[in-house]
């Protein structure tokens, strides 16, 4: 089932706000490691099963936590779902050798295939009654990890503003041609 529209613009507002942190040299590092991954295409659960099962969307790693504690044969693999040109930090169920499931619903209501990279360098802390995802000894602090922050921040940072005037989400996230190549020639340097 979908969310309501004013659910869904809150929720695309949250996560415009996550993605506007200061560039690192960690994460620079990171993504380079990430553009040399394998991708795998992991089929999502129907999604009337994962309702069945009690799945959340934008809870992936506790959906996975809990499948795997209900079935002890299964494993959490996290990792990153491509988001051009940006990682997300992203969790699926493991259920034998380079064998994925997706049983998060998406919140946009998609089907079909989810672009995942494995990443056996995150693992997980525990603090307090949170997990937090650690990868190369260092926590991650936002929801993944970008491949040119500068373009990010600038386009979260339209969205944001689109929402705020009451624009509808599906507008504010569609950028036309000439938006588009505006922002990539304005935050994203000439190789």
């Amino acid at each position: 089932m979908l969310k309501p529209a004013s659910q869904m613009a809150q929720d695309l507002l949250s996560d415009a706000w996550a993605w506007d942190f200061p560039a690192s040299d960690w994460e620079r590092d990171v993504v380079a490691e990430l553009l040399d991954l394998p991708i795998y295409d992991i089929p999502r659960l129907p999604a009337d099963e994962v309702a069945r099962m009690g799945m959340l969307p934008n809870a992936c790693h506790a959906n996975v936590r809990r499948c795997v504690e209900s079935n002890p044969g299964m494993a959490i693999a996290t990792g990153w779902v491509i988001e051009r040109p940006d990682f997300m930090l992203h969790s699926v169920l493991q259920t034998g050798d380079r064998q994925f499931i997706c049983v998060t619903p998406s919140a946009a209501g998609e089907t079909g295939f989810v672009p995942f990279m494995p990443d056996a360098k995150i693992s997980w802390a525990v603090r307090g009654q949170e997990y937090a995802p650690v990868r190369n000894g260092r926590m991650i602090e936002g929801p993944g990890v970008r491949q040119h922050p500068a373009f990010t921040i600038a386009k979260f940072k339209i969205i944001r503003e689109r929402l705020g005037r009451g624009v509808p989400v599906e507008e504010a996230i569609t950028f036309t041609r000439d938006e588009f190549e505006t922002l990539r020639q304005a935050h994203i340097p000439k190789a």
